[in-house]
């Protein structure tokens, strides 16, 4: 197995770490919004079906809900770039497996309260669908944010 594991650059600041953690988490949000937007046309939801969902507001708007969910998207991958950076000479195993975990984690808080206490339509969509985008998103994520540490 080819393990990403390698020391950090040591010109590899903060905001080094902040902003590969941005760029990756807007890459990761574009491809969950696909891989969401792919099995939701399998199950039988429309593009703006899906990424009305993602409206924080109460009028579904799909351009509306893509800005909100490519706008989470970065906010989470900082918070991630930030994490990696941290603990990455700690991390034994590849960074997009990281990226998994953390984005998991997220799923997890999400479907387990966080989006009910906020009223999201996104509850609406299928745990397995809603699970998936959220591993593709960490997969890309972590597996780009990898890549700027080395």
């Amino acid at each position: 197995m080819n393990r990403q594991l390698v020391t950090t650059r040591p010109d590899f600041s903060t905001g080094d770490a902040a902003v590969t953690g941005v760029l990756g988490g807007v890459a990761g949000g574009l491809a969950m919004a696909a891989a969401l937007l792919l099995t939701g046309w399998l199950t039988g939801d429309g593009p703006a079906a899906v990424l009305g969902r993602f409206d924080p507001g109460s009028g579904r708007v799909p351009f509306t809900g893509l800005l909100a969910h490519l706008a989470m998207s970065a906010a989470l991958g900082l918070g991630f770039g930030l994490l990696l950076a941290l603990l990455w000479r700690r991390w034994a195993a590849p960074a997009w497996l990281a990226g998994v975990v953390y984005a998991v984690a997220i799923w997890a808080l999400a479907t387990g309260g966080g989006l009910a206490a906020a009223g999201s339509a996104l509850l609406e969509m299928p745990a397995w669908q809603f699970l998936l985008g959220h591993v593709v998103y960490g997969a890309l994520l972590g597996w780009l944010a990898g890549r700027g540490l080395r």
